[in-house]
Order: C-alpha cells, then structure tokens, then sequence
C-alpha cells in the first residue's frame, strides 16, 4: 500500500536491494569499459596497433562520443536509446574519417566505441530500472483502477436492485393504503347502517 500511495502521490520507492542491483550492473559497466579502454590502449602503446587514438584530439573525440553513449545508456533502455545513439556515433565516425581523408581514424575511434556499445548492452541502466519500476507501479495502478471499476459496477447493480425493490414495496404499500381505506369505508358504512 506504500508503493501504491508514493506512486500516486507521484514518488517512486527504491527499495534497497533494487538500489544496490542498479549500483552493482553500473560499477560492472563502468569496470568493463575501463579494462577494454586500458586493454586497447596497451596494445596501441605497446604493439604500435591503430585500435585507440595516440593524438590528444583523438582523446577528446573519442571521450566525448563515449559520454554520449554512456549518457544515453544511463537516461534510458538500452534497446532503444543506446542503439540509437550507438547509430549516430558511428556514422559521425565515419563522417570523420570521410572529411579528414585519414581512414585510420575509424579503427581507432570505431573499435574502443564499438567494445563500450558492447559493455553497455549487456547490463541494465539505472534509468531502465526507474522505467521498469514505474511500468510496474502504472500495472499495479491499473489493476487497482479494474478492480475499483468493478466493485462500483456491482455496488450500481446492488443499488439498481435495491431501488426496484424499493419501488415495488412502495407500489404493495400505496396498495395497501388504498385496500385499508377501501376497508375502513366499507366498515364505516357497514356501522353506519346498522346504527340506522
């Protein structure tokens, strides 16, 4: 009843163990994404392999269409917002590479890209859990608005009832008014001849 009061009220409850699941899938997507950003920048340092940027604008670009894709996962589904935004990402990838006539930009932009796609499709984001909560709590709302609905169509039929039944002992009692006049006549007249 809680939930049910704080949803209407327009709160949203976070329950501790949902809390601790969203901070736990967050730390292993952050986690993930910083070992294969560490891993590939070993392998361009050390084996001189185009797969992360070696220039400072690299950096910046590459940073920034990560916080893009990472803020877009954060905010929203991951089925929706991130392959959206994932979409955009590549294309400015590879308008960049287009413009700058410099095709070792995509490898190097593209593949650290593509791997924090992947980190992020795999876990669920905060704002997908607040999204399924509150999926959760509109259900539990309509469930509770059905059964309201229904309890006030049977209270209708018991008071459409109730008043028919009204209406017919009202009927029986103005019958019996009239039938206990009629009497009270016919017995006034009754002594009425007699006494003559």
């Amino acid at each position: 009843m809680k939930n049910f009061l704080n949803t209407i009220s327009g709160r949203f409850y976070l329950s501790p163990k949902l809390l601790k699941e969203q901070l736990s899938e967050l730390i292993k997507a952050l986690l993930l994404i910083f070992f294969f950003h560490f891993g590939l920048y070993w392998l361009s340092e050390t084996y001189g392999w185009n797969v992360y940027p070696h220039s400072k604008v690299g950096y910046v670009l590459l940073y920034s269409f990560i916080a893009v894709i990472f803020t877009s996962w954060f905010f929203g589904r991951r089925h929706l917002n991130l392959l959206i935004f994932s979409y955009l990402v590549t294309f400015q990838i590879v308008g960049l590479a287009f413009v700058l006539h410099d095709w070792t930009v995509i490898p190097r932009l593209l593949i650290p890209t593509f791997l924090t796609y992947l980190s992020l499709f795999l876990f669920k984001s905060p704002g997908e859990y607040l999204l399924e909560q509150k999926e959760k709590q509109i259900e539990e709302i309509s469930n509770r608005i059905k059964t309201l609905k229904s309890q006030i169509n049977q209270y209708r039929q018991l008071l459409h009832e109730t008043k028919q039944r009204y209406n017919q002992l009202l009927k029986e009692k103005q019958n019996l008014e009239q039938n206990l006049k009629n009497l009270n006549k016919e017995e006034l007249e009754e002594n009425l001849k007699k006494k003559e």
